[in-house]
């Protein structure tokens, strides 16, 4: 357990759970998206179809980066972000 960051003493019986609540929990595109990242990063580890595998890793970091909302604030506190996002 200690080479995944996780304390020894940590049971996997609550890792099962923590892990079916956040399947509950998480919006089904993020899950979708964490799904295939896990299958193209298996493949690029075990070196299964090596170039297809880092072909799909690229656009799948294409696809989320085109669905994704950067912002940076550039002066005031993080507590500014809500009300100039609803401007």
């Amino acid at each position: 357990m200690r080479k995944f960051g996780l304390p020894s003493d940590c049971r996997l019986e609550n890792l099962l759970f923590i892990y079916l609540h956040l399947r509950e929990m998480l919006p089904s595109e993020l899950l979708e998206f964490l799904d295939a990242k896990a299958q193209i990063d298996v493949d690029v580890g075990a070196q299964i179809c090596y170039a297809e595998a880092k072909e799909a890793r690229k656009q799948l970091r294409t696809k989320f980066e085109t669905n994704s909302l950067h912002v940076q604030l550039e002066r005031g506190k993080a507590s500014d972000l809500k009300p100039a996002l609803t401007r």
